[in-house]
């Protein structure tokens, strides 16, 4: 879609699904005037100012994260979309992560303080972020792997709790079906979906975990209600395992 109009652009990006990801392409001038309010937009993922005044015009853009780059070569603004949109497809979208302590003074009745709720938050976040030091996901991606310190699990209230729950999900070397089975569980479905779709387009036909995989996603269609689906997933689960127990009586044979 082409826009003269900042409003009119503005608007349309607003009236797209949340679930939507738009690449915006701004011009110097209008850029200045729009990207302050589409900047924070869900469905924005990248902007790129393409204009003839480019150090003018990177002293705004400097403010503002999703601005990928400025540029005045058309040519390289082409090289520029592609290399990123290769790069989002093997990066996800950031997890959005609440941290919560438990507070002694807080009043264990009060919705927000030291509720199980945010207890649980807090015990799931810290779980994640422990499966996430340890995951595995490319020696060639060019993907940046940060390393996270927790600054604290010491709460004596969720201590145990938590040594538990990190001893469910293991202590080794992490995999991207672990990690989908934690989201799971926190009630973030659709990056548990991704993740293990994603692992199961990298496994062979005749790897074991295949069966795994697909019970897992059967599962996770059951929970956000897509039983249709959640069926499909199962009897692919259903017909391997029937094509490995056929396999085996022919190798016994």
């Amino acid at each position: 879609m082409k826009f003269q109009d900042v409003k009119k652009c503005q608007e349309y990006i607003e009236k797209q699904s949340e679930k939507a990801r738009l690449i915006v392409v701004v011009s110097g001038r209008l850029g200045e005037a729009i990207v302050p309010s589409i900047h924070e937009l869900r469905q924005v993922i990248s902007i790129y100012v393409y204009c003839k005044d480019k150090k003018s015009h990177e002293q705004w853009a400097r403010n503002f994260a999703k601005v990928k780059a400025v540029v005045v070569e058309l040519n390289e603004l082409i090289s520029r979309i592609e290399t990123d949109h290769r790069m989002q497809k093997i990066v996800e979208e950031p997890l959005s992560i609440n941290i919560f302590t438990t507070s002694t003074n807080a009043s264990t009745s009060t919705i927000g303080t030291s509720t199980m709720g945010v207890n649980g938050q807090f015990v799931f976040s810290q779980v994640l972020i422990d499966c996430l030091q340890r995951i595995h996901r490319s020696g060639n991606s060019q993907v940046w792997v940060i390393r996270m310190v927790l600054c604290s699990d010491n709460e004596p209230e969720l201590k145990y709790v938590l040594m538990n729950m990190k001893q469910q999900f293991g202590s080794g070397k992490m995999d991207l079906r672990t990690l989908g089975r934690l989201l799971s569980e926190m009630s973030k479905f659709d990056l548990a979906e991704k993740y293990f779709i994603r692992l199961l387009e990298q496994l062979p036909p005749s790897d074991p975990l295949l069966y795994d995989l697909y019970q897992d996603l059967g599962k996770l269609a059951s929970q956000v209600g897509s039983f249709d689906k959640s069926m499909e997933w199962r009897q692919k689960a259903i017909a391997l395992q029937q094509q490995n127990e056929l396999a085996g009586k022919q190798s016994y044979e």
